[in-house]
């Protein structure tokens, strides 16, 4: 399901002209609809002053910005701003209906008017950020319809006529406009799984669930199926085990492999400066407990521990790439790092911390990292590969610009350069939620074939 709302900034917009003007979507420069760099800066400068906390990604070839925030994207188009949140029903909480509502309310601040077009309200009246909803239905209220009258505009005493879109997407759809593609989704988990959660690990004070993972497996005590971990994204201070897994399941489910979603503790959302917050280290070493369980008892589920890969997306890729490079998680562990057949990394940039802080100035990486040069050294990936050791195969499927995925082909170049197998897709097709997505989409090829290949070479 896809919910949008579309801003649009000008002079008289009412039942007659709000479609037409929906229509419109690439106003050639000279066009007072036009949104212009200036303007995208501005927004954006407002959400960071505001304290929101995403990275900022310019395609410079396209002109158009996109924003990744934990659990959603914003991207900032010459005709609209889209705002995709994925697994709305799951990763909904107070914290992101807030933010939801402060983005709405800068773009009401600087002069637009929004119609829904699910409702055909209009929207005129800022929220009040302090209260909060549970359902995205409530975002409309206490929005009232204008009935076919003619909605003015006026700035300062003076009509403008600029034109703006943001289309709250959420459910599976992505921003279309810029022709990103979207995967299909499973509706429900494959029938053929059973479910079981673990608490790998108990620590006084720490919420249960944030020390857990769950198993799907076949009720099949013989351990004789391969094994894919996986490690959700979300920044590392969002998202949960349990998000936006059933295309992954069904292609786990069909290739007979058990899976194993993992969870870990988060660094505050919002951010925090407080150098006693949860940050790097905690993130891998929750991870590596997760798999030296896992590891050490999967057996008792039909799994076979020295067929075991891992997969990640966004921070899960971070933590995936590095849990499967570094020394300092899994041998600790008594688990070798050849012990894992392969580490599938999707549309991460954290393969060299020190150096996305430093081109980025990024709260969001100081935030799960702190501002320690030493610490930022030892949580890179890219740092912790040398000629001589036994690494997994690696899968990385990136996307984006040049500059987007420059971390990455220096990861893949060094990985490449002291022998590493390395299988790499583009998944530009898709934005940064999609591709995610993809893995395992019914119909869906681009990502899930080579992926599937991938699999059945670690598992050979």
């Amino acid at each position: 399901m896809s919910y949008s709302l579309d801003f649009i900034k000008t002079t008289t917009l009412n039942f007659d002209n709000v479609y037409e003007l929906l229509e419109n979507t690439d106003p050639n420069p000279e066009e007072e609809m036009h949104i212009n760099r200036d303007l995208k800066d501005k927004i954006i400068a407002e959400l960071k002053d505001i304290g929101l906390e995403f990275e900022v990604e310019d395609i410079s070839q396209k002109d158009y910005y996109e924003l990744n925030f934990p659990s959603y994207q914003v991207s900032l188009f010459n005709s609209e701003i889209c705002v995709s949140l994925p697994y709305w029903d799951e990763n909904s909480n107070d914290a992101i209906n807030k933010e939801v509502k402060q983005i709405i309310n800068i773009l009401l601040k600087n002069g637009f008017l929004g119609f829904d077009t699910q409702t055909e309200q209009f929207l005129t009246e800022s929220y009040e950020i302090q209260g909060s909803f549970s359902k995205i239905q409530q975002i409309v209220n206490p929005i009232k319809p204008f009935a076919n009258e003619n909605v003015l505009l006026e700035n300062n005493g003076q009509m403008r006529s600029m034109y703006i879109i943001i289309s709250i997407v959420l459910g599976l759809a992505g921003c279309s406009k810029e022709n990103f593609e979207d995967p299909d989704y499973y509706p429900n988990p494959p029938s053929n799984y059973l479910v079981e959660t673990i608490q790998y690990n108990n620590l006084s004070g720490v919420d249960p669930n944030l020390l857990s993972l769950d198993i799907y497996h076949f009720g099949d005590t013989s351990p004789n199926k391969p094994v894919v971990v996986w490690v959700h994204g979300g920044g590392w201070r969002t998202g949960d085990k349990s998000q936006g897994l059933n295309n992954k399941l069904h292609l786990c489910s069909e290739m007979g492999y058990i899976f194993v979603s993992v969870n870990y503790r988060l660094s505050p959302y919002p951010g925090s400066s407080d150098p006693n917050s949860i940050r790097y280290p905690t993130h891998n070493n929750d991870v590596a407990d997760a798999v030296k369980w896992i590891y050490d008892s999967i057996g008792n589920y039909g799994g076979i521990n020295e067929k075991m890969v891992l997969l990640g997306h966004s921070a899960g890729g971070h933590l995936v790439s590095l849990t499967g490079t570094s020394n300092l998680f899994l041998p600790v562990r008594g688990i070798p790092l050849s012990a894992i057949k392969g580490v599938a990394s999707i549309d991460t940039e954290g393969y060299d911390v020190s150096q996305r802080i430093e081109e980025a100035d990024l709260d969001l990486y100081r935030n799960a990292f702190g501002t320690d040069p030493t610490v930022l050294f030892e949580a890179s990936p890219i740092n912790h590969l040398f000629s001589g050791t036994s690494y997994p195969r690696f899968f990385i499927a990136k996307r984006g610009s040049a500059k987007k995925t420059a971390n990455s082909l220096a990861f893949i170049d060094k990985l490449q350069s002291i022998g590493v197998n390395v299988s790499v897709v583009d998944g530009s097709q898709y934005d940064h939620n999609g591709i995610n997505r993809a893995i395992g989409a019914p119909n869906e090829t681009a990502v899930t074939d080579p992926f599937k290949t991938f699999l059945i070479q670690c598992f050979q």
